[in-house]
């Protein structure tokens, strides 16, 4: 909802001095009695003034309270006398709606372990059901396309779906399938009421709505006076006869003539108590828990809807045109969140209207692609996240995609401490093209990881050496002479794979592109650029001096300053792979331990 609400600003606009009450329509209705003004459309807006930062201020005059939109930068403000400025109008980070029982909400079911089929169903909603005057119900059994038409109404449509005591997974029969057609549980047989993290109303509508206990349907049968079938068909509860699956083998049974609908309370281990109907009968039973019957929802009325709670999470993997961004819906505001995603645009507080994603319902964490974006771009990007009472947006994160890339330029990485980070630090790497073996190839100049090119063959120091890894693991290891970042826990390596581009720590860290160079590549460049000893390789483009090695044992720091040595993606066998090794008289391809931590070097096609 806007911090501050514009109506107002339209008895400025267009009240005068010749009426008390003004209507703008087209149907010719009179203006509502509490108004000056009174606006009805269903396809346009209302538009303030708009002008330049310019035209605004060039304004004499202006009254206390004024109001007009700027187009420089697209906001709204008002002028404040008592300040002698124009004050900007600020939003909200979302709408706030509360939920009126009576109303109709709208739920899309997705197919999966509580939904049976995907469809979207709107709800109605009741209240001051004699004996739970207190809470709100839906008109109609989850998952039922609609209201039934009448008491003995056997149609699938109004039937909705049926559900086994204390599972998630609900069931649509048809009257001759069952869907899913999964082995149905004859014998259900544990000391359990409903467990919440199991109750369809909750998985479906949103977390305040549930399954109504043994009490509750008690209640309403007694107080309500209840003695056949008529008497909740007539109640506001539009209760009918959806019949219900039996326990033996799930098949369809009495639709029209029995209803049949579970309460959240068990009886004993293989029982549950049910309210059940005919036409001469109404009453709490106690039924075996293996049969499927209907569920309707409700929830206390003191409990009110509003929007989600979301946050966005930061956004990581930047490219020229694509990013990875997400969010967490912490709460769904007591109303199934139907929508949410990440918003991004180059202005600030990007909304839906927009570019955005969409990357499903429920809560918890998710994941969005961004896509479309323009390289070397400042971008906004927040948060979404929608249910019944509105939509919520998360704080918002700036993000500037990668310029587009010239080898040879230099290439400036955040990195994150995380899963392949050891350490967070921002550094600059060299880039550089045509290597003899290789020219077709873009190589950094420096490590990955390291804070700057080394300054000699023999530099020993940990800001040239950069990170250490062990083969196809993303986690990097930071050695500062005496210490391993973070702990070292593996000290033996067996599986049958070449490095991986998931693990490649090269294409995490540098972007989509990058990679840690074949045995093949390493290959090349050694053997056509006639490397002999480390010498050659440090007057190559390359710059490769001795970054020493991390040992497999305990991730002890050896040789550094001494001897290089540099993964390829490229595996000998189960245990160990191929590397490049440069030392004061030799330089060649050979094979080692996968558990041993060396440096890497990156490259990418030009």
């Amino acid at each position: 909802m806007k911090k501050v609400l514009l109506f107002f600003v339209f008895i400025l606009l267009y009240s005068s001095a010749l009426f008390a009450q003004v209507a703008v329509n087209a149907d010719g209705s009179q203006p509502d009695g509490s108004a000056m003004i009174d606006m009805k459309s269903t396809t346009k807006g209302a538009l303030l003034p708009r002008m330049t930062q310019t035209q605004i201020s060039l304004i004499v005059n202006p009254a206390n309270g004024l109001i007009v939109f700027c187009t420089t930068d697209n906001k709204f403000y008002a002028y404040i006398a008592s300040a002698n400025m124009w004050k900007e109008i600020l939003y909200g980070a979302g709408s706030l709606m509360q939920f009126s029982c009576g109303s109709y909400f709208t739920i899309n079911h997705v197919a999966g372990n509580v939904s049976p089929v995907s469809k979207t169903v709107s709800y109605g909603t009741v209240t001051n059901i004699p004996g739970e005057p207190g809470k709100c119900w839906i008109t109609s059994n989850l998952g039922a396309d609609h209201q039934a038409s009448s008491v003995d109404d056997a149609t699938e449509g109004s039937a909705g779906w049926y559900w086994q005591f204390n599972r998630k997974q609900g069931y649509k029969h048809d009257g001759t399938t069952r869907t899913p057609d999964t082995t149905w549980l004859s014998n259900i047989s544990e000391v359990s009421d409903w467990a919440p993290n199991n109750d369809p109303c909750t998985h479906e509508l949103g977390s305040s709505w549930r399954i109504p206990t043994y009490n509750e349907w008690a209640n309403v049968n007694n107080n309500g006076g209840w003695t056949n079938w008529y008497g909740p068909w007539n109640s506001g509860l539009k209760l009918h006869a959806a019949g219900y699956l039996y326990w033996e083998s799930g098949w369809m049974s009495n639709r029209g003539v029995y209803g049949s609908n579970w309460s959240s309370t068990g009886s004993n281990a293989t029982f549950g108590f049910n309210y059940n109907f005919r036409s001469d009968y109404s009453s709490m039973d106690a039924n075996l828990k293996s049969y499927g019957c209907s569920v309707r929802c409700l929830r206390d009325g003191g409990t009110a809807l509003v929007p989600p709670t979301v946050t966005t999470t930061p956004v990581i993997n930047v490219a020229q045109t694509t990013a990875t961004g997400g969010g967490n819906v912490m709460s769904d505001g007591g109303g199934a969140v139907t929508a949410r995603g990440v918003c991004m645009g180059t202005s600030p507080n990007p909304t839906i209207a927009g570019s955005h994603t969409s990357d499903g319902g429920g809560t918890g964490v998710f994941t969005s692609t961004l896509g479309g974006m323009t390289p070397n771009t400042a971008y906004y990007a927040r948060a979404y996240a929608t249910n019944c009472a509105g939509i919520s947006y998360g704080s918002q994160v700036t993000f500037t995609t990668q310029a587009v890339f010239s080898c040879g330029s230099s290439i400036t990485i955040n990195h994150v401490a995380g899963v392949v980070a050891p350490v967070s630090k921002t550094v600059s790497y060299g880039t550089v093209t045509n290597i003899p073996g290789e020219p077709l190839k873009c190589w950094i100049t420096s490590n990955l990881g390291a804070d700057h090119p080394a300054a000699s063959v023999d530099d020993d120091t940990e800001a040239s050496a950069g990170w250490y890894w062990q083969f196809n693991r993303k986690q990097g290891y930071k050695h500062n002479g005496s210490t391993v970042t973070p702990s070292w826990t593996i000290s033996a390596i067996s599986e049958n794979s070449d490095w991986a581009t998931a693990s490649d720590p090269c294409a995490i860290e540098l972007g989509s592109g990058w990679r840690i160079p074949t045995y093949t590549e390493w290959n090349n460049v050694d053997s056509i650029g006639t490397w002999f000893n480390y010498d050659s390789a440090w007057n190559s483009g390359l710059k490769m001096h001795a970054a020493g090695f991390l040992h497999f044992d305990n991730g002890s720091l050896n040789l550094r300053g001494v001897f290089g040595y540099y993964w390829s993606s490229t595996q000998y066998d189960a245990t160990s792979a191929g590397f490049l090794f440069i030392s004061g008289n030799y330089s060649g391809l050979a094979y080692d331990p996968k558990a041993l931590g060396f440096p890497v070097r990156c490259l990418r096609n030009n």
